[in-house]
């Protein structure tokens, strides 16, 4: 479990989320949007690009929501498993 989050690696979990979301669901926007939106006349083209700003916006924020809950849970000190590292793994880091 990460304890400490910098700027840059939630950032990173972010841009995670987007793309995964923008990948699941430009890959089954067709399915998802041709037929429910069948009378604004949505073609193939349409439908994966719907799907593609769909699953950007549904990743980003699936990754805020994971963000905020870790930082909650780390802020309020109810870790399942806290991370210990020994006296040997961080004299070998310095190293």
């Amino acid at each position: 479990m990460i304890h400490d989050l910098t700027q840059e690696t939630a950032s990173l979990i972010k841009a995670f989320g987007i793309m995964m979301g923008e990948c699941l669901f430009g890959l089954y926007g067709p399915m998802l949007f041709i037929h429910p939106l069948r009378w604004f006349e949505i073609n193939l083209p349409g439908a994966i690009a719907i799907g593609v700003l769909f699953g950007a916006a549904a990743g980003y924020g699936v990754a805020t929501v994971a963000l905020q809950f870790l930082r909650r849970e780390t802020a309020s000190g109810r870790q399942q498993r806290p991370m210990v590292a020994s006296a040997q793994l961080a004299a070998n880091l310095r190293a």
